[in-house]
């Protein structure tokens, strides 16, 4: 295992300006704001335009992403591994839904997009879910991912899945019902690769943990970093993403609850920032 010797800002929104205390980790800040068009969705140009910036910087880095509007560019990051890996996702959302037009990436189908261009993801576990995000998902996609709930999963909702959803959602027991440590050894036997990359929406967590512009689970921050510990003690991570900023304009920045909402934000930041620089949890390029 390699060490991790930097982490770096993505700069779309200014949501990590405030949150000056991850300074204190060597970083890199490269500016996207002036890149029109990135907001929840991107179109070609756009993407291209990002790739331009980003690719010869990100690479096997811990990168933050800014708000969760802007996760799908997980998609250009996944874009740069060239050996089998696969995607470990921590989000309160499946990401899955097909778009309706193939050639636009936004925040809820990178995931779709990802398993439909890159021959090296072999296969995606969705941790902390709602189940209710996946009722859209393609049959098609459903062999190659693996979907491990929080809790247990409400008889409602299997009523409201289609069928062909049902054995999905329960093929896995909820982190609950197992505890975090076994649960995460349990979701490594369904891996079939050496590498990982990981994948972070903090809107996986309570709003006691974190606070986004997304409706959010139940995981407490302690469950997320006994996950991280153990996948990184078992796996190679050639990457990680961090993403779930709230969005607050100049005015909310200055009140107490808008500070309050940045100080808890970036104290989750900083834990998953230090854990990850602390276990050295990253492989060398090859």
């Amino acid at each position: 295992m390699g060490v991790w010797d930097k982490i770096v800002f993505l700069n779309f929104d200014d949501t990590l300006v405030p949150q000056r205390q991850l300074l204190v980790f060597p970083h890199e800040w490269i500016e996207l704001k002036d890149i029109r068009g990135t907001r929840m969705y991107a179109e070609p140009t756009s993407l291209r335009r990002i790739v331009e910036r980003i690719s010869q910087k990100v690479q096997q880095k811990i990168v933050l992403l800014g708000c969760g509007d802007f996760h799908y560019v997980t998609h250009l990051l996944l874009m740069l591994i060239k050996r089998p890996f696969t995607l470990l996702l921590f989000d309160n959302h499946s990401e899955l839904i097909s778009p309706l037009d193939s050639s636009l990436i936004s925040c809820g189908s990178w995931i779709a997009a990802s398993l439909n261009k890159l021959v090296f993801l072999k296969r995606v576990v969705i941790i902390g879910a709602d189940a209710k995000t996946f009722c859209q998902v393609a049959p098609s996609f459903l062999p190659r991912v693996l979907y491990v709930p929080y809790c247990q999963i409400d008889d409602n909702i299997y009523r409201q899945v289609p069928s062909y959803l049902r054995w999905f959602l329960k093929r896995f027991p909820p982190i609950t019902e197992l505890g975090i440590e076994a649960a995460v050894r349990k979701l490594i036997s369904y891996i079939p690769t050496a590498t990982v990359y990981i994948s972070i929406d903090k809107d996986v967590l309570r709003p006691q943990d974190a606070v986004t512009n997304w409706d959010q689970g139940m995981m407490n921050l302690e469950e997320l970093l006994v996950a991280l510990r153990e996948v990184s003690g078992r796996k190679r991570v050639w990457g990680v993403d961090i993403c779930g900023e709230m969005p607050l304009n100049p005015v909310e920045l200055m009140r107490v609850d808008g500070r309050e909402i940045v100080e808890k934000n970036m104290r989750a930041n900083f834990e998953i920032i230090s854990l990850l620089m602390n276990l050295g949890a990253l492989e060398n390029a090859s």
